[in-house]
C-alpha cells in the first residue's frame, strides 16, 4: 500500500547511505541555475509532459554526483505510483554487510510501482516549480544555519512534495563532516514557511 511518508524516509535512508565509485566530476545541483536546470532537463527527457509528480528528491555525493529519484503517475487519473532513480555512474553502496546496487552511467532505473492509498499528499507538475530559485533558497537556508552558530552547513537533501497545504521545497543541510540534520521548508513563493530553530 503507497504510504508517502514511507517513502520520504526510504528515500532518506537510502541517499545517507555511504556509497563508493570512482570519483565525479559533475557539479552540484545546488550551485547554479544551470546546474539545477542540466537535473531537471533529465526528467524531462526520461518522461512524459502528462506525468504528475508525489515527490522529486534530489542529493548530490562527491563519489558519485548528482543522485535524482522521483515517485511518478505515468497518467492522472491513475492510482499506479512508480518508483525511479537517475545516477550518474556505476555505484554500490551500504555498511554492515547491507550491499545495494543503485544504477549504472547515466541510466534511469525503475525501483518498483505501488497502488495508491493515501490521497493526503497531491499531485503537482515540474511547471510549478521555480528551478531557477532554488540555489538562492539553499544559500538562505545555509545562512540561516550560520547565523545560529552552525560552521559550514553541507547540503544533504532536496525535496518536493505536496502534503495539501501546498507545493513545498525541503531543504535538509548538516553540520560539517555528516554530522546532525536540520530541515528548512520553502513555499514556491520563496517564503520560509517552516525554520529548524
Amino acid at each position: 500500500m503507497f504510504n508517502m511518508k514511507s517513502c520520504f524516509y526510504g528515500f532518506a535512508l537510502l541517499f545517507t547511505i555511504i556509497l563508493s565509485s570512482c570519483g565525479s566530476n559533475e557539479s552540484p545541483f545546488y550551485k547554479s541555475k544551470d546546474d539545477m536546470q542540466k537535473q531537471v532537463d533529465k526528467i524531462e527527457k526520461q518522461f512524459t509532459s502528462n506525468v504528475m509528480y508525489k515527490q522529486v528528491t534530489m542529493m548530490f555525493e562527491p563519489n558519485v554526483g548528482n543522485i535524482i529519484a522521483v515517485m511518478v503517475k505515468q497518467q492522472p487519473e491513475s492510482k499506479m505510483i512508480e518508483n525511479w532513480s537517475y545516477v550518474n555512474t556505476p555505484i554500490s553502496g551500504g555498511r554492515r554487510g547491507v550491499r545495494l546496487k543503485l544504477g549504472s552511467f547515466g541510466s534511469w532505473n525503475k525501483a518498483n510501482e505501488e497502488f495508491e492509498k493515501d490521497n493526503s499528499f497531491r499531485d503537482f507538475s515540474l511547471k510549478e516549480i521555480p528551478w531557477g530559485e532554488i540555489p538562492k533558497w539553499v544559500s538562505m537556508a545555509a545562512a540561516d544555519m550560520i547565523k545560529k552558530g552552525v560552521a559550514e552547513p553541507e547540503m544533504q537533501l532536496l525535496t518536493f512534495m505536496n502534503n495539501g497545504n501546498g507545493l513545498v521545497a525541503l531543504i535538509s543541510l548538516q553540520t560539517q563532516g555528516g554530522g546532525s540534520s536540520v530541515r528548512y521548508e520553502f513555499n514556491m513563493e520563496g517564503k520560509l514557511a517552516r525554520a529548524p530553530y
